[in-house]
């Protein structure tokens, strides 16, 4: 059977990458083909910076689409079935106008839809004009299911519809080592920042890890244009590739983040972590992850008490592993209970 996945893949950003990867594994181990549909969340027409940036900045994100996730922009393809995957494919202040085909509108009737860890991002739906559509796409789900507990109270409280809470799809993969790079020096710490432009946070735990005699790994990106300290709207930046970024965090001693997929990986490689909190209106899915093994203590306010946290509190794998691998395995099921709901209607 060939599903098509519906979600945000195709952008310079880890995480949205890796879910889908995994998502695509997952769906081609249990015997169907994964086909990715391609819906861009950025203007069809770019601008002339937007060009520069791809080409001096984003190459890491070409290669990894390029060897990993084959995908289609028509519409119009034929499958058997829609699968929207996860990232926050459900919140319009990232897919904007495109929020209606993150929902499928462009699906025939005949063809069975379902959601897999699919994200608001969001506590509240922040389009009261566009609630009765919204509920009439997401009513043609066979099955929803979402990535936080703050969706399925905001699918149950806005739209009147019931979901169910499954981890991110990174969980859906245990062994990530055929995407390491080789070769690589392990640091104390590795720091990964999702917001190019707090560079006083990415300062600020260099120099905290210094004072405390901690070799500093920063895998959020490094300046191309040498001269330059300063990030200029997030276009001074060359990011590392996928494979360097996934071993850096697997091999380090400890990781600080303020990034939901640097926490998810920290968790999948059992790394010693600490969430800081740069933006607390987004803090909700890091929150609902971290309430499930009663970590919420890993989300600090600055770097002093990251390194505090990290060097005082370390987190017992070995007790929160089991509720873990309860969680995938739900969450594995939850994906099968999906495909085989698809074979049914076909």
């Amino acid at each position: 059977m060939k599903i098509g996945i519906v979600t945000i893949f195709n952008v310079p950003n880890y995480g949205a990458m890796l879910q889908c990867w995994s998502l695509c594994n997952a769906i081609k181990n249990l015997g169907h083909e994964p086909i990715l549909i391609y819906i861009p969340v950025t203007p069809g027409e770019k601008t002339f910076s937007h060009k520069v940036r791809d080409i001096l900045q984003y190459k890491f994100k070409q290669d990894f689409v390029k060897h990993n996730l084959p995908y289609t922009a028509d519409l119009t393809t034929e499958v058997d079935a829609y699968l929207v995957g996860s990232d926050q494919v459900w919140n319009p202040n990232i897919v904007g106008s495109q929020l209606d085909q993150f929902l499928v509108n462009f699906a025939l009737k005949d063809k069975p839809i379902a959601s897999f860890a699919s994200s608001f991002g969001l506590e509240k739906w922040p389009l009261p004009d566009k609630i009765e559509s919204t509920r009439n796409y997401l009513s043609r789900f066979k099955i929803i299911s979402v990535r936080e507990k703050s969706g399925v109270d905001l699918l149950k409280n806005t739209f009147d519809l019931n979901a169910e809470e499954v981890l991110d799809p990174c969980f859906l993969t245990d062994d990530y080592s055929s995407l390491f790079s080789p070769d690589e020096n392990p640091s104390d710490v590795v720091f990964f920042r999702l917001r190019p432009w707090k560079d006083m946070l990415y300062k600020e735990v260099e120099e905290e890890a210094n004072k405390r005699g901690l070799s500093f790994f920063n895998v959020s990106a490094h300046s191309f244009i040498p001269h330059l300290n300063r990030t200029i709207r997030g276009y001074n930046e060359k990011y590392y590739s996928v494979s360097t970024w996934l071993k850096k965090i697997s091999s380090a001693k400890y990781v600080i983040t303020d990034s939901f997929h640097g926490l998810v990986f920290s968790l999948i490689f059992k790394r010693q972590f600490a969430v800081i909190n740069s933006k607390p209106e987004a803090i909700t899915r890091m929150e609902s992850l971290l309430s499930k093994f009663g970590l919420q203590r890993r989300i600090v306010k600055n770097s002093e008490d990251a390194f505090n946290l990290i060097s005082n509190e370390h987190i017992d794998y070995d007790s929160i592993g089991p509720k873990l691998d309860m969680l995938k395995d739900k969450s594995r099921g939850k994906l099968k209970d999906i495909i085989g709901l698809f074979c049914k209607s076909k």
